[in-house]
């Protein structure tokens, strides 16, 4: 009798081990669900789903990552204090004219949208050449409403855009692991603008990551990496890698063409933590530009490993 209970524990403890990659492959926070029971939701992993993160994609937002979910860890999400925050995305924007957010086309859709069910920005096509692979294009709103006045101090302005999108086009080319790294999400991004812009600043790849992501280090070119105490905002040249406070979790955003003048930034922004890749363009550009940007997630140490083989201009 005590033979045949020990071996029913047993088994049942293998079950549990064996369920849990399958868990974090297939649990979803439950505004992920919710968007999944219609159309508006594009899902992405890798070759592997129970090695992979899984990369959801709303239409609804522009085509905008709306969720990064890895090892039963949401990384991304859309939700500020129950309303819909269009800013908040793992998302890419451009700012053109020396005008800062008064003429700033943006992914995921403008301030104005905060609460609606659906942005301003359009996503005009979705394409799925390979199972782990989506090409997006999308027609970014500005996130200023036509003629709206910024009015903080240090940076008043009034919007240029005279509507709410004007065939600024992003397109996207994302895929969830890349050369073995199953943890290494490439993501291209083309911005192609109706014109040639004087000024402009690409925001190649932005991620706002969830509060508990709390800890800053930066990471060096061998992979060593230095925490940073008490900064709440800073840029420089080195990419940057946000922890959870056990430092078990971390995420990575970079890219390795910089063009122009480029840094890395990170800032703390009400109950996220924004990190971003920036590149200022010459004084006057040309009509369409493509950088080669990665998102990594993971352990500390694989993020680490994951930065020192993409993250620097080659």
């Amino acid at each position: 009798m005590e033979t045949a209970i020990r071996c029913s524990i047993v088994l049942m403890a293998l079950l549990i081990v064996n369920a849990v990659p399958f868990a974090w492959a297939r649990e979803q926070p439950a505004f992920i669900e919710e968007l999944l029971q219609g159309d508006d939701a594009i899902e992405v992993t890798g070759a592997d789903s129970k090695k992979s993160p899984v990369v959801t994609l709303g239409r609804r937002f522009g085509g905008s990552v709306v969720s990064l979910y890895y090892r039963g860890v949401e990384y991304v999400n859309n939700d500020s204090n129950g309303e819909v925050d269009y800013g908040r995305q793992l998302q890419s924007a451009v700012v053109y004219r020396n005008a800062q957010e008064c003429f700033n086309p943006t992914e995921a859709g403008g301030k104005y949208d905060r609460g609606r069910p659906m942005s301003s920005s359009r996503l005009l096509s979705v394409e799925r050449p390979q199972p782990n692979v989506v090409v997006t294009q999308t027609d970014m709103a500005f996130w200023m409403a036509p003629n709206e006045e910024k009015t903080k101090k240090g940076e008043e302005c009034t919007a240029l855009n005279t509507d709410y999108r004007a065939g600024y086009i992003l397109k996207r080319t994302l895929q969830v692991g890349v050369e073995g790294y199953p943890n290494v999400i490439s993501y291209q991004t083309q911005f192609v603008a109706p014109k040639a812009e004087a000024n402009p600043r690409y925001e190649m790849v932005v991620i706002h990551a969830q509060k508990r992501f709390s800890r800053v280090f930066r990471v060096a070119k061998d992979g060593r990496e230095q925490e940073l105490i008490d900064i709440d905002k800073e840029r420089g040249g080195k990419p940057y890698m946000l922890t959870t406070s056990d430092f078990r979790h971390a995420v990575l955003i970079c890219t390795s063409t910089l063009f122009g003048r480029g840094a890395y930034g990170h800032i703390r922004h009400g109950n996220t933590i924004a990190s971003r890749v920036v590149s200022f363009g010459n004084r006057q550009e040309k009509e369409s530009q493509v950088f080669d940007n990665y998102v990594i997630v993971g352990s500390p140490t694989e993020v680490r490993e994951g930065a020192a083989r993409f993250c620097f201009v080659r």
